[in-house]
């Protein structure tokens, strides 16, 4: 049997991190309060910030580094008694698409956890 152990894995210039282009593991996540003032991340994976926008329950996760292109999927998950539907801005290579959370009234509302996780390949 082998066994491999590693502090670090570097590119093969010997200096950069290797990165996950081509593989299926997600390429960014994250975890917010979208009722706070001006949400900030909990945790996250290649999230530079949070957009928050200007109607309740409307909040986009900004990426460090960007998707090839915008047709990456993501999957959102809230509080809940609360659901993602009607798309409130663009879904870019560099910004997950801002998804309107409503409550089980159907009126906009913000969540105090709200999960994001993104996969697709990387530019």
């Amino acid at each position: 049997m082998s066994e491999l152990r590693a502090d670090t894995i570097t590119a093969s210039d010997g200096t950069s991190p290797v990165t996950l282009t081509k593989q299926s593991a997600a390429k960014g996540w994250c975890t917010f309060d979208g009722t706070a003032g001006t949400p900030t991340f909990n945790d996250s994976f290649n999230g530079s910030s949070i957009t928050d926008g200007p109607s309740s329950g409307d909040q986009a996760m900004n990426l460090t580094n960007a998707m090839t292109n915008a047709n990456y999927p993501a999957s959102f998950l809230g509080n809940a008694r609360s659901q993602f539907g009607t798309p409130a801005g663009s879904h870019t290579s560099s910004s997950v698409c801002t998804i309107r959370s409503t409550n089980i009234s159907d009126a906009n509302t913000d969540n105090s956890f709200v999960q994001i996780v993104i996969h697709g390949d990387l530019a």
